[in-house]
């Protein structure tokens, strides 16, 4: 055995252990930690109690724990395999001792514990190491180990010892040696450190405040910012530790990820507030207890002082504007998430906006309600919006009435309370019939304003008992409750004739021609739409030629319509198969020397059935159902066809007089789609004389102007069945027309009564005097054409001449009398 080890790592080399540990105790047995290596076995080496004088081997895990108080023996995994204690009395009362500890039981050198003066040995090393480390007192021990524990940088100061610690972070940080060091080159890599930082003279003056004697010794936590380098940011923590003498440990933390966190974190911050009070919508986030925790700028502005109780106000006003503050917090409870709501609230300036909201519960981490967030949006503007997009769907944009859709909602719900006991409900539909020629004379807001005038007679006269509607281009309707059908006649007929009346649009006075359809619902189950429908079909009965312009309805009615639809469904058919329809000629000759003049081609409509339909139905029925264009262009194909074809045979029937119809002859680009015809077959308009009647002059300006448009393409125009309309005579000068054509109603009266031969007599006098040719239809018998040929009627054609026939029997009959 040496006589003498100096240092405790000697000690440690010469026993083969782990560790040692010296201890001191006072009176009482109490045992204190004097110096320990390595430090950090200081936690598990004071478990054991200090035992007898001398020395004591404890080698097994179960001896050291039976050692252990209850509470710790826990951790005996951290108490070595194998401890040796070594304990010496003092003469003034208490004890030294240690503890030299093994990790393992069979690393204990017997030879070596046999030897006497062991413990003598022992504790001089103790004397030698407490006398040479002033550091090393119990808290100084205690505090090494826990800092070379740690993972954060430490670093350990004496005011008054000469040595400091550092553990292997804080050297690394320092960049001085881990371990002890001299108190100078420590202070001095602390300084190094606070130059760099941000705000080195403050936490100078915070330093020398804390470590100042008499000072309150409480310690300090702050950071420092380094503007370059590495750490960027630290926290630094400087406290006292109290033992027999005071020293101070500085605790440094990397805190630079911590850092840029938290001020990406206020970026974001900072960012979401922004975009939080720059939102279109208000946003709130309520306490359950209804208090506002937090809004946005908008939220403020809509509703002022009136944000804390808007949702009680605006429910007390109308339930339907959302649920009250206890209704809301319940469904949000109950429900997570509420709306969207929509209603009128009262705003912070006192008026009126139309809001929509939704509502969303707030939780925390745990899952508990904390809150309620809402988000509010001002949809006054879409509401009005809707509210125009609205009135402008039910409404008619000139006349400001309800419109058709409108009309028939406000009936169902008359029906629905006529079922209820109400009385009848009738219904008028009133169709003004000049509304296009109108439109053509005086040009569309003449129209207008003439629509504007119906509608306004027809409410001063209906009253507000009455719902009036423009249901169409030209139709306006009324509903009503009435007493009986007599009653609802003579309501139409009042309207009527109020319509009828003259009035003044752009400085000129107009008539309409008005026609009504009444249909009455008494106590049955007719439906809406089924009782305008059939007003409509009265309509239509009341606009046929001839008819009362005031009708009701009637399953007879129906049924003329019914069968006036089937012909036109026919009609259709025959255009589109190009079948069952063909022309008849009819030839001209003249009066004084029967020479052929000319061939009149008329229209005939044989159906599939056999059966022959007249010219008199299903011409105006074409007109009314849009057809007698497409009519108009079958005829003057099929007749120039038919011009090329005897053109072919080398027959010369002269000039061919087709029929022009009032409407069509009405038609924008009549002219034109007639000459695009006629270029088609490659057939002069020199060839062909078109017939209009009196009734599509009318309008004498736009006559005037249609009949010039003819003439100079070359065309031969006629008037036919002249005599038996309202044409001026004043206007007729002025068309650029070739012939007139009486009606055969005058010639068949020539022989029997003086007014006949009269009209015919003036017809062809003023005729002849105007330049114009006269042709008289309708002639049966010689004395008729006696009769004329005197007065010097042109042309004549009739039964007496030929009938109608087809093209091959009038070939036949141009060749036996030898007109070629």
């Amino acid at each position: 055995m040496p006589s003498r080890l100096r240092y405790v790592g000697e000690l440690l080399r010469y026993l083969n252990a782990s560790g040692v540990c010296f201890w001191r105790a006072d009176e009482r047995l109490a045992a204190r930690p004097v110096l320990c290596q390595p430090a950090g076995w200081v936690d598990g080496a004071f478990l054991v109690a200090p035992g007898a004088d001398g020395f004591e081997l404890l080698r097994e895990t179960k001896d050291i724990a039976e050692r252990l108080p209850l509470a710790l023996r826990a951790r005996l995994r951290q108490v070595p395999r194998a401890l040796l204690q070594l304990r010496r009395a003092l003469p003034g009362g208490g004890a030294l001792g240690v503890f030299v500890a093994w990790d393992a039981a069979e690393g204990v050198p017997a030879d070596v514990l046999r030897q006497e003066g062991l413990i003598e040995l022992v504790l001089d090393v103790l004397v030698r190491s407490v006398d040479a480390t002033p550091l090393q007192d119990v808290a100084d021990a205690q505090m090494r180990a826990l800092a070379q524990s740690l993972p954060q940088a430490m670093a350990l100061v004496h005011p008054e010892a000469a040595l400091g610690y550092v553990n292997a972070n804080a050297a690394a940080l320092l960049g001085v040696p881990e371990g002890e060091i001299a108190a100078p080159d420590l202070a001095r890599a602390l300084q190094a450190m606070i130059g760099r930082a941000s705000d080195a003279a403050g936490i100078r003056e915070q330093a020398k405040a804390l470590l100042e004697p008499g000072a309150q010794e409480r310690g300090s936590t702050r950071l420092w910012h380094f503007p370059q380098g590495s750490p960027r940011a630290l926290r630094v923590t400087l406290a006292p530790v109290r033992g027999r003498s005071t020293l101070w440990a500085w605790l440094f933390e990397d805190v630079s990820v911590e850092v840029g966190l938290q001020q990406q974190v206020q970026t974001e911050e900072r960012k979401l507030r922004d975009f939080f009070d720059h939102l279109d919508e208000a946003v709130a986030l309520y306490a359950l207890d209804g208090s506002i925790q937090q809004c946005n700028d908008r939220f403020l502005g809509l509703f002022g002082a009136r944000a804390r109780g808007w949702h009680d106000e605006a429910h007390a006003r109308d339930a339907a504007a959302g649920p009250d503050w206890e209704g809301l917090r319940g469904d949000c409870l109950r429900w997570q998430t509420l709306g969207p709501y929509e209603g009128r609230v009262r705003v912070g300036d006192g008026s009126e906006r139309w809001i929509e909201a939704s509502a969303m519960l707030r939780r925390d981490l745990d899952g508990e309600p904390v809150g309620i967030w809402e988000v509010v949006r001002d949809i006054t503007e879409r509401k009005s919006r809707e509210a125009q997009l609205l009135y402008q769907g039910t409404h008619d944009e000139t006349t400001s009435l309800p419109n058709r859709s409108l009309f028939l909602d406000r009936l169902r719900h008359d029906l629905g309370r006529q079922r209820d006991g109400q009385g009848p409900i009738g219904v008028l539909v009133l169709a003004l019939g000049e509304r296009q020629s109108l439109a053509s004379v005086a040009g569309n807001d003449s129209a207008r304003q003439a629509l504007r005038h119906a509608a306004r007679r027809l409410c001063e006269l209906c009253g507000p008992s009455y719902l009036v509607a423009r249901i169409a281009e030209t139709r306006f309707a009324v509903q009503g409750a009435l007493e009986s059908a007599a009653s609802l006649r003579q309501l139409g007929e009042r309207l009527r004739r109020a319509l009828a009346e003259p009035f003044e649009v752009a400085c000129a006075q107009f008539v309409l021609d008005v026609a009504v359809g009444l249909s009455l619902c008494g106590q049955g189950e007719t439906e809406a739409e089924d009782l305008l429908l059939q007003a409509e079909a009265a309509l239509q009965g009341a606009r046929q030629p001839g008819a009362d312009p005031v009708q009701s309805y009637s399953p007879t009615l129906m049924q003329d319509l019914r069968a006036r639809f089937e012909l036109e469904q026919a009609l259709r058919r025959a255009l589109a198969q190009g079948r069952d329809l063909s022309l008849d000629y009819q030839p001209q000759l003249g009066a004084g020397d029967a020479a052929l003049h000319g061939c009149e081609a008329l229209l005939r409509w044989r159906r599939e059935d056999g059966t022959s339909v007249s010219p008199a139905s299903f011409v105006p029925l074409a007109e009314g159902c849009g057809l007698i264009g497409e009519l108009t262009e079958w005829v003057l194909h099929e007749a120039c066809r038919q011009l090329r074809a005897w053109d072919a045979q080398g027959l010369r029937p002269g000039l061919l007089s087709l029929n022009l119809s009032a409407v069509h002859f009405q038609h924008e680009g009549m002219v034109e789609s007639l000459l695009a015809i006629l270029r088609q077959h490659e057939v002069a308009p020199q060839r062909l004389c078109l017939e209009i009647t009196e009734s599509a002059m009318a309008d004498p300006l736009l006559s005037c102007a249609k009949v010039g448009q003819l003439t100079a393409a070359g065309f031969a125009v006629s008037v036919d069945d002249f005599g038996t309309g309202f044409s001026s005579l004043s206007y007729l000068k002025r068309f650029a027309v070739h012939e007139l054509k009486i009606d055969r109603s005058f010639v068949i009266g020539i022989e029997e009564h003086a007014s006949d031969r009269a009209i015919v007599e003036a017809v062809v006098t003023m005729a002849h005097g105007l330049g114009l040719r006269v042709v008289a239809e309708g002639v049966e018998t010689q004395a008729q054409l006696d009769f004329l040929r005197q007065r010097g009627c042109d042309l004549a054609q009739g039964y007496w001449f030929a009938r109608p026939m087809p093209p091959d029997r009038l070939a036949e009959w141009m060749r036996e009398r030898r007109f070629l």
